[in-house]
């Protein structure tokens, strides 16, 4: 009998009988799913990245109009007209002209000399000759032309130059980021605008304040690649690219764009749905709650050592605290004043970061375990984690130190703080509610009571403080085994939400720069390796007393070659964004933007393909109905059909321009130490910008309905029809 007619009898059976069927438990995804004691949500929904019953659209954007006055070509057409140019609506080069390798003796000199006879003034076109070499034109996806791929390799004793050029109707401002492998010249029209050998590629690259003259503008790169820089800066010559307008005001089109909602700080935590709400945090403490249909702020409550301050502390230094307490008071009229939608100038954010700190410094005299923790890198992290919900609670923790449960309407249930282990890198781990417990990692692994907030038991990693610590930046992910609910912690290792029984996988890993994904009785991890990086999978199997064992099953392996497709740089091996399974198909994205498909079954890759997205890649792969969602750094995003075949559905960009924290003058302008709000971007932003575009970075997005929600790092933004 078919499954279908055997289930359809069955409810005709139980209807006769009086019996009311079970509904089926909607589907991640579906405007009916809740989440429950039994399937809790928090980074990336249930821990898998799927929200099958999603339908959310397939095409959206936000252009800026002054963009499209712009039109590029790898060569100056011959009539000097435009006609046929394309306009960068993405904001970078769709092709370049390339000539090379040109032989140097001395890469430094080939940079501060002239190595070819009057090179500034070369307005060449595709066919021409520069010495043994042939100018000719190549066409890229993103904003870095990868040289070195090009040129088929290079030695240090080789050249390259590149031509890409701008049209624009009339005088024009722009912003032109560029950032280059080891050393570059650049000319505009002829005219010297830039010029550096670097012995390290940098993480920001540089960004120019330039003036276009009416009519078309060429830009002339003279590249020196680097070579011989071992596994974690391999040899390779690139530039990358991106210009926008610099002019005030701006105007935007938008496409399927609902709402867009500027937040009190800046964040990359994703947000989370409990019912009619949104959920996300914002630096430096705060816990934010939204109207999911409006996007209108219904409340913020900081999470600041100072509010998980114990009732002893407060009791054995009265002063101190009154003084705190008048501090406090002013801060939380300036969040009240935010959710009214009075948001403030540059002036008030800074007096609320100075207010916020002189908190924090007052701790520190309350005890000395309130001081922040060395090796945490910008305090912008602290707001990395994503929340985590029943349903019944919503719970936060931010790698400061302070975790914290509220009920869905912002009473506090309880509070606490546990100073972090020092750690190089930092803390990016997101928490996750198993088997009624709160359980966060912050060099230790805790399970808190829901209830009360009390410790029900602590691991500690096995590691040193500082750098002998685990690089592991992966999240805590929830799982099921035989009934029993676990949580997977450094990678692969598993430990029993009930009482905190660790079971190590063989071999025992703990390098993961992802989150691991569990799925039937697979543990599917990313991470780098020696020369190049890898995708491991463990089967999970029950064992006695409610126990698992965990065993490294096969894995596949991925060259640098294959891993980098575009910037040729040591973080193009890094594994950032975790991986999906879906139908049978693992899917898993390089930091440089490489899609690999591989076949669960035996492990074997499908297909690689490099994306046309800008920037780095850090989102995790989501699938969202029928369609697989991949999002870049720069608000770029790609949609795929799932299958052994790359297919192409859409391409998708959202632009907001916002000021960054690093000026022309290369003085850091952060406020007071810190960056706050819609007036200072994360530390990603390109080096020494006053502005950029807003990056989402690891903010991967969620579904709900017809809609789609995804954490800039200064706004959240909702994807869907008005």
């Amino acid at each position: 009998m078919p499954i279908c007619t055997g289930v359809c009898l069955l409810g005709l059976l139980l209807s006769a009988l009086g019996i009311a069927a079970e509904p089926a438990a909607p589907q991640p995804g579906s405007p009916e799913y809740r989440p429950s004691p039994e399937r809790p949500v928090g980074w990336r929904g249930d821990g898998t990245g799927k929200y099958p019953g999603a339908n959310p659209p397939l095409h959206w954007g936000r252009s800026l109009k002054q963009q499209g006055e712009l039109k590029c070509a790898a060569v100056v057409p011959k009539d000097d007209g435009a006609r046929d140019a394309a306009p960068p609506s993405l904001g970078y080069f769709a092709e370049w002209l390339v000539a090379g390798p040109v032989k140097c003796a001395d890469p430094v000199k080939a940079i501060k000399e002239e190595l070819t006879p009057g090179e500034a003034s070369l307005a060449p076109h595709a066919g021409d000759k520069l010495g043994e070499a042939t100018w000719r034109v190549v066409k890229v996806e993103g904003s870095c032309f990868d040289v070195w791929k090009t040129l088929g390799g290079m030695t240090k004793e080789h050249a390259a130059y590149l031509q890409a050029c701008l049209y624009t109707a009339r005088p024009l401002k722009i912003w032109f980021y560029v950032k280059y492998g080891r050393g570059a010249a650049l000319w505009l029209n002829g005219a010297p605008i830039h010029s550096n050998v670097a012995n390290y590629p940098g993480w920001a690259g540089l960004t120019l304040l330039i003036d276009l003259q009416p009519g078309w503008n060429r830009f002339l790169f003279k590249v020196v690649p680097r070579v011989g820089g071992g596994t974690d800066f391999p040899s390779g010559c690139y530039v990358t690219c991106g210009f926008w307008p610099a002019e005030e005001p701006r105007d935007y089109e938008e496409k399927n764009i609902a709402w867009i909602a500027p937040m009190p700080g800046l964040s990359q935590a994703m947000p989370i749905i409990v019912g009619d709400r949104i959920f996300t945090t914002a630096h430096p403490y705060n816990l934010i709650s939204l109207d999911k249909k409006s996007g209108k702020i219904l409340w913020i409550r900081p999470n600041s050592p100072y509010d998980a301050a114990t009732a002893d502390e407060r009791k054995a230094k009265p002063e101190l605290f009154a003084k705190m307490d008048d501090l406090a008071a002013k801060r939380d009229a300036y969040y009240r004043d935010y959710t009214a939608g009075k948001l403030p100038d540059a002036e008030g954010v800074r007096d609320e970061t100075d207010l916020e700190n002189e908190l924090d410094k007052l701790m520190v005299e309350v005890d000395r375990k309130y001081k922040r923790p060395n090796q945490q890198g910008e305090p912008d992290w602290w707001t990395i984690p994503t929340p985590a919900s029943d349903g019944r609670s919503v719970c936060v923790w931010l790698t400061r130190g302070v975790s914290a449960c509220y009920d869905p309407d912002g009473n506090r249930r309880w509070i606490g703080y546990t100073r972090p282990k020092d750690q190089h890198h930092g803390y990016f781990t997101s928490p996750v509610i198993a088997d009624g417990k709160f359980i966060r990692y912050d060099g230790r692994i805790t399970a808190f009571d829901l209830a009360d907030g009390s410790v029900k038991w602590s691991i500690d990693d096995g590691w040193k403080e500082g750098h002998d610590s685990p690089l592991w930046f992966g999240s805590l992910t929830r799982c099921v085994v035989g009934g029993t609910e676990y949580v997977l912690w450094l990678g692969t290792d598993m430990v029993r939400a009930r009482d905190g029984q660790v079971f190590h996988s063989k071999p025992w890993r703990v390098h993961g720069d992802s989150t691991p994904i569990f799925d039937k009785d697979i543990v599917l991890q990313t991470h780098g390796a020696e020369h190049g990086a890898e995708i491991s999978a463990y089967r999970v199997k029950p064992a006695a007393d409610a126990g698992v064992t965990i065993e490294r099953w096969k894995a596949v392996k991925w060259p640098y070659e294959a891993l980098l497709g575009g910037p040729n740089h040591y973080q193009g091996h890094w594994l950032e964004a975790s991986p999906l399974v879906h139908e049978g198909l693992g899917y898993a994205v390089s930091w440089s933007g490489v899609l690999a498909v591989f076949d669960m079954a035996t492990m074997e890759r499908v297909y690689e393909k490099k994306l046309p997205v800008g920037g780095s890649f850090g989102t995790s792969v989501t699938l969202a109905g029928q369609y697989i969602y991949l999002m870049g750094a720069g608000g770029t995003a790609v949609v795929i059909k799932p299958g052994r075949t790359y297919d192409e559905v859409a391409s998708n960009s959202i632009q907001f321009l916002c000021q960054a924290a690093f000026f022309p003058e290369g003085q850091r302008k952060l406020y007071k130490g810190r960056t706050m709000g819609r007036y200072g971007m994360f530390l990603w932003n390109p080096r020494y910008c006053p502005e950029g575009q807003e990056s989402t970075m690891t903010s991967t997005p969620i579904f709900d309905g017809n809609r789609m929600y995804f954490r800039g790092q200064e706004n959240l933004y909702c994807i869907g029809e008005k």
